[in-house]
């Protein structure tokens, strides 16, 4: 869990910030993709004290090395791309 929404806040207000973070674009520079995008969720989210206040990076590549963790371990099949 990253924070807790306030009980003001309404399920509106927040479809509408996530909403109004533009998508992933390809060939753009730098890389944009869904880890991008969550980033600057988590940073617009944090900016209205939606959520609490963590370093994104540090969170990110805590999650990464916890999904890696996860295919090695097998609990996860991979993608066969």
């Amino acid at each position: 869990m990253v924070g807790k929404i306030p009980n003001d806040v309404t399920k509106e207000q927040v479809t509408a910030l996530l909403s109004g973070i533009p998508l992933p674009r390809t060939d753009t520079e730098p890389v944009e993709n869904c880890v991008s995008w969550t980033r600057e969720a988590l940073a617009e989210l944090q900016q209205k004290g939606w959520a609490d206040q963590f370093d994104i990076q540090s969170f990110m590549e805590h999650a990464l090395e916890r999904a890696t963790s996860w295919l090695e371990a097998g609990y996860f099949p991979r993608a066969n791309v």
